[in-house]
């Protein structure tokens, strides 16, 4: 009798087992519901507003699968190829065909997803030149403490985004101006008490004739610089001679902006400088540019959020 029961126990554990196999079912397609919000999500990366996007609902019962189709009017500097290059990214994994074409007679961009063999998405993509995102201005000034560091460099002169270069003068940094300027970056002067050159030192123990000699080299060496930065925490800011300094560089029409006056993402907490940065990216001020002031391991930190920034409308620009 034992040993009745238990054949009679694992017989039925293997008809369960097998029934429950059964149950599961493969999935073969996707739902209007989830190719829709799919979709949906590649337009919320890029600012798109839900203004507009017309959906309209089709009363003619011959269409089986689609219950309504999208009008899609995109701002003039989104180009219609980057969302459909997006989007069909988005369903590369999925059970969806994604298709495209172009209405040339209409202007328009037809995009379809058929899933299962029917029809489940179709949108109509264009652009209208009177739509614009309402995105911040940003201007990057990303510092490099020691200008040897040919990664840090390379990383800043390679990037996609257009970047200032912030560097205390230095002869190498000198040698750097060419390659800077043959990538389309831009570089800043920063003025501090880490300046090692003595044909660039500005020492407060120095005479006027001394410290006008620098300012000339200063000025003459790196004339293309977008900005003079000095830093409020120097000698020389906090010294008698700062007015006479300010007025040398101005001599040879250069400004002296203190470092204050940007914003500042210096710090080691990350949390708040990620903080800071959604903060400074979520206006809509398009006037205004915010002249962000970083270091390099931070400017890393927060690349992923500056491509996504940029994806979705803010504007980085070199004044």
């Amino acid at each position: 009798m034992v040993v009745v029961s238990i054949l009679l126990l694992l017989f039925n554990i293997t008809i369960d087992q097998f029934q429950k196999k059964e149950d599961i079912k493969i999935k073969t397609e996707d739902y209007t519901f989830e190719i829709d919000s799919v979709f949906n999500s590649v337009l919320n990366k890029y600012g798109i507003e839900k203004d507009w996007r017309r959906k309209t609902f089709i009363k003619n019962k011959k269409f089986d699968s689609l219950k309504y189709v999208y009008n899609i009017s995109l701002p003039k500097d989104i180009t219609v190829s980057q969302i459909v290059k997006s989007a069909n990214y988005a369903f590369i994994k999925s059970h969806s065909i994604f298709s495209s074409e172009e209405l040339k007679d209409y202007g328009k961009t037809k995009i379809q997803i058929v899933s299962n063999n029917h029809l489940k998405f179709e949108a109509y993509l264009s652009v209208d030149t009177n739509l614009y995102r309402l995105k911040s201005k940003l201007e990057l000034f990303v510092n490099i403490d020691d200008i040897t560091d040919k990664t840090e460099v390379k990383t800043i002169l390679s990037s996609q985004f257009p970047l200032c270069l912030a560097a205390i003068p230095s002869n190498k940094f000198k040698q750097l101006i060419s390659k800077i300027k043959g990538s389309r970056k831009a570089f800043a002067i920063l003025l501090s008490d880490n300046i090692e050159d003595e044909k660039y030192l500005l020492d407060v123990d120095f005479n006027k004739s001394k410290l006008s000699r620098n300012i000339k080299a200063i000025s003459r060496d790196f004339s293309d610089a977008l900005v003079f930065i000095v830093d409020d925490n120097a000698e020389i800011t906090k010294s008698m001679l700062y007015n006479y300094i300010v007025s040398q560089f101005r001599k040879y029409n250069k400004k002296i902006v203190k470092l204050s006056r940007f914003i500042l993402l210096t710090s080691d907490n990350q949390a708040d400088i990620k903080s800071r940065f959604n903060f400074y990216t979520a206006g809509t001020d398009t006037l205004k540019v915010n002249k962000i002031f970083l270091n390099f391991s931070n400017y890393e930190m927060l690349l992923p959020k500056i491509k996504s920034a940029v994806q979705m409308g803010t504007k980085l620009v070199l004044n």
